[in-house]
């Protein structure tokens, strides 16, 4: 039986097709999947987003000052019942018949009634015309209550005229004492009192602020006084002070301030004035502002509220987390030259094998003269090679700047700052600067937290 030959089929390899469309998907979740890991895991850095700002909310603090004045009191010489001849908050000499004493209370009273028998001559009666006069012309029916103050002052007048013999005649009749008083200083008269009128800086305590401490007595005519009473106060100078209580944080604000612009807030007045910082009785800190000007307007006010209106500059805020000092590199800007944008500014180097290197590193600042650019950009002792001549500079020259990273590209630029000024929390800085930091900028929040020409996220 002859033998069967077996049968063999070759096998054929089958190539391998690959589908660009699965390999693109494939790619794709290894990207992303690698990506969220990254982002997962990563840590964000915190940004502050430039906005415009200014210092002007720090200047809103409104102080409560208290007065201090050169002030002396007079007492009554006698006792009875006073009649004022100057209105309160004017201005008196030594020469000035002030008030009256009578110990009655009749010899007005007679004198009204018996005018006729104390004649005046024509130029006493002259006089009297011309104060009438000028009362008329300056009368102002919105101001009513000047008719009683006029009248005081004509009465005044009308004493001053009649001789003093007439007068202790006309008393002995009446069976009164009947003094005359003329001011004991010059100055602007005052006829209330409220136990400041001794205060100095040097003695000043908290509690001399609470207004409850202030206890006031006012002199009226008609008042009945007793002999050695306070009577009235002069104010015989017209250099005044406002003594204001100070937070740690003023006393460090203020500690060099020579002199400050301050306002009234119930007058919406402003002026200079000097200061200085005083200790007081209780060894706190006081501000005492010194005036040359209102001390009539204020004559009668013992505590005055004011506003110090320090400089208000505007321009980018920052927060104070935000700032850095670096060192940076001083080249001359005459070794660089400008590119296509305004920051980009290119140099030569010179390396030892004799081939030259193009950079394009980033600005911190510059000024007239100079670039001032990061550290890590060049290596001290690179020599920079002039354009257009063989003349170099060797790096190696630093200076330090005020400054924050920048971080628009994904890693931290140092770029410099001009601080203008600051609040509680944050900087104002000065904007438009070329290699400065401007509005919507982002920075990083807080500068101990990275290191310059890192990558972050964002």
């Amino acid at each position: 039986m002859a033998k069967r030959r077996s049968r063999e089929v070759p096998f054929k390899k089958r190539r391998l097709h690959l589908n660009v469309g699965i390999v693109v998907l494939v790619v794709g979740f290894v990207y992303l999947t690698i990506f969220g890991i990254l982002a997962l895991t990563s840590t964000k850095t915190k940004f502050y987003e430039v906005s415009p700002g200014s210092n002007a909310e720090n200047n809103s603090k409104i102080y409560s000052g208290l007065a201090i004045r050169n002030e002396k009191i007079a007492k009554a010489n006698s006792t009875g019942y006073i009649e004022f001849f100057v209105r309160d908050g004017l201005r008196v000499s030594k020469s000035t018949t002030l008030y009256s004493i009578d110990s009655s209370g009749k010899l007005t009273d007679y004198l009204a009634k018996n005018n006729n028998k104390s004649k005046l001559s024509s130029e006493n009666v002259s006089s009297l015309t011309e104060l009438i006069n000028d009362y008329s012309s300056d009368y102002d029916d919105m101001s009513f209550n000047d008719v009683y103050e006029f009248k005081s002052s004509l009465k005044g007048s009308v004493i001053d005229l009649i001789s003093t013999k007439t007068l202790k005649n006309i008393a002995k009749k009446t069976g009164t004492t009947y003094s005359i008083n003329k001011s004991k200083y010059s100055g602007i008269v005052s006829y209330e009192m409220d136990g400041y009128e001794n205060i100095k800086p040097k003695n000043l305590e908290e509690k001399d602020f609470t207004k409850a401490s202030r206890k006031i007595t006012t002199r009226k005519t008609g008042d009945e006084m007793a002999e050695g009473e306070e009577i009235y106060k002069v104010i015989t100078d017209d250099e005044w002070s406002i003594a204001i209580e100070l937070e740690d944080e003023d006393v460090q604000r203020y500690k060099d301030t020579k002199g400050v612009h301050i306002k009234f807030i119930n007058d919406n007045l402003d002026t200079t004035a000097n200061f200085k910082i005083v200790t007081g009785k209780d060894n706190r800190k006081y501000g005492i502002i010194t005036l040359s000007k209102y001390m009539i307007r204020f004559s009668n006010d013992r505590f005055v509220n004011i506003q110090i209106i320090n400089n208000v500059e505007d321009g980018l805020k920052i927060p104070k987390s935000s700032l850095v000092k670096k060192s940076v590199y001083i080249i001359p800007k005459d070794y660089g030259t400008a590119g296509g944008n305004s920051d980009e500014i290119a140099f030569n180097i010179q390396k030892a094998n004799g081939k030259n290197k193009i950079v394009y590193p980033p600005i911190a600042y510059s000024d007239s003269k100079n670039y001032y650019i990061s550290t890590s950009s060049f290596d001290a002792g690179d020599q920079i090679v002039m354009p257009n001549s063989s003349e170099t500079y060797t790096v190696g020259k630093t200076k330090s700047f005020n400054g924050v990273y920048n971080i628009n590209n994904g890693y931290t630029k140092f770029v410099r700052v001009k601080i203008l000024n600051s609040t509680d929390e944050y900087y104002i800085i000065k904007a438009g600067d070329v290699f400065s930091v401007s509005i919507y900028d982002r920075i990083v929040l807080n500068s101990d937290s990275v290191k310059e020409n890192q990558i972050v996220s964002q």
